[in-house]
């Protein structure tokens, strides 16, 4: 492996960001590499951040404080050449006071030399634990758990007292999540996530990180602010219904949000595949079990033997006036509906008649002209989305308020 070769002046001391001037994310690297340092050569595995775009490495700001104190002391011996290797130190076997009862693996050099995780009060709290993926669909189907991913990046754990605990996304499809955090699981669920326990890879670049270390919050995409209004949801259902989970929550679910996409040239296969996925996202999830048993007993006898055959969106609808006693859910289901009749419209085999028929339809319930063009129905029905899962985030926390009051 060739040998990353940096120059650094004796006075730099100043901040690196985890990201890299060029605007990409950088990875924590443990390369071979050679820093000139005020005539003094160091040589050997050193931390560095190099950029995952264009691959220029650069220093934290606590290694090239270390580089200097060597530097420093190899003039002061005489010596021209220092050999280091910070992953061989003591610090590289560092364990923190945090789920002392399981073991699980972490590297202790993410938390001293990734920019911005090093807390003089919280020492080892936000060391990035890394999991495989897989271990998600556990907290799915756990009853004491809501999982919500609200960014292809970025998602949540609701825990059935109230509490939640946020986890990343990375590159590399692994889930992160702090060590501090999860000092607040139980034994049993930290013994399953040490299960699928993987070595750290470095690299923590998300909007995870973004979040949680830089307070940055950027503007969110239209189909973003969608699902983000439907994850308000599903979180007021869990504050409300404390185990009722909305979103069955597979690991295709990740995929499916890296493709969420507003399509470039507005084909009819474009649009017709932007359908497919947020039927899949925003439909398809809903867990028709979950909603089925929790209204089941505000139901009369006709009701309950017919509700049995209902999908997704008629159940919800029913479900919002019953439980969230939404006046009129039918008008804020609708734009779900159009979704529905869309996705057929545009991936189902039919007449073009029939086809025809439905967008047509589905034009009209959105309040635009029968000559809209496909760009201007993708616009209106994605806002129409957000809005519909705003107000049942709305109803949801009034519905919590009223319980709230009135206990």
């Amino acid at each position: 492996m060739p040998i990353l070769s940096i120059a650094l002046d004796a006075n730099d001391d100043a901040l690196e960001a985890l990201r890299c001037p060029c605007g990409s994310w950088s990875h924590l690297s443990f390369d071979p590499t050679e820093v000139r340092c005020d005539g003094i050569v160091i040589t050997g595995p050193l931390p560095s951040l190099v950029c995952n775009k264009c691959g220029v490495p650069r220093l934290p700001h606590k290694v090239k404080a270390i580089m200097q104190d060597f530097a420093e002391e190899a003039k002061q011996k005489g010596n021209a050449v220092v050999r280091v290797d910070i992953t061989a130190g003591a610090t590289a076997k560092k364990r923190f006071p945090f789920c002392k009862n399981v073991t699980l693996k972490y590297d202790p050099l993410d938390y001293f030399f990734i920019p911005g995780l090093e807390r003089a009060s919280e020492s080892g709290f936000l060391t990035p634990v890394f999991f495989s993926i897989d271990i998600l669909p556990y907290f799915q189907n756990h009853p004491g758990y809501v999982v919500n991913i609200a960014s292809d990046s970025y998602g949540t754990l609701y825990t059935k007292d109230g509490g939640y605990i946020s986890f990343g996304l990375n590159r590399a499809k692994s889930l992160v999540m702090w060590l501090g955090d999860l000092d607040e699981l139980s034994k049993r669920d930290l013994l399953m996530l040490a299960a699928h326990n993987i070595d750290s890879d470095h690299d923590i670049g998300s909007e995870f990180y973004d979040g949680q270390i830089e307070a940055i919050f950027t503007e969110l995409s239209q189909e973003r602010r969608i699902v983000r209004a439907q994850d308000a949801f599903a979180g007021e259902l869990a504050r409300k219904f404390g185990t009722l989970r909305f979103l069955k929550m597979e690991a295709e679910a990740v995929d499916l949000l890296a493709n969420l996409r507003r399509p470039i040239y507005f084909t009819t296969d474009e649009f017709g595949n932007s359908m497919e996925t947020m039927t899949k996202l925003f439909i398809e999830r809903i867990d028709v079990e979950q909603l089925r048993n929790s209204v089941q007993s505000l139901l009369s006898p006709e009701e309950s033997k017919a509700v049995k055959n209902y999908r997704e969106l008629k159940l919800l609808q029913l479900w919002l006036g019953k439980c969230l006693r939404m006046n009129d859910p039918a008008t804020t289901m609708m734009p779900l509906f159009v979704l529905y009749d869309l996705r057929v419209a545009f991936k189902h085999l039919l007449p073009d008649a029939k086809r025809e028929e439905l967008r047509l339809s589905s034009i009209s319930r959105l309040g635009l002209d029968s000559h809209a063009t496909l760009e201007e129905l993708y616009v209106r029905l994605t806002e129409s989305l957000e809005r519909s899962f705003r107000d049942m985030a709305k109803s949801a926390a009034q519905a919590s308020q009223i319980a709230r009051s009135s206990s």
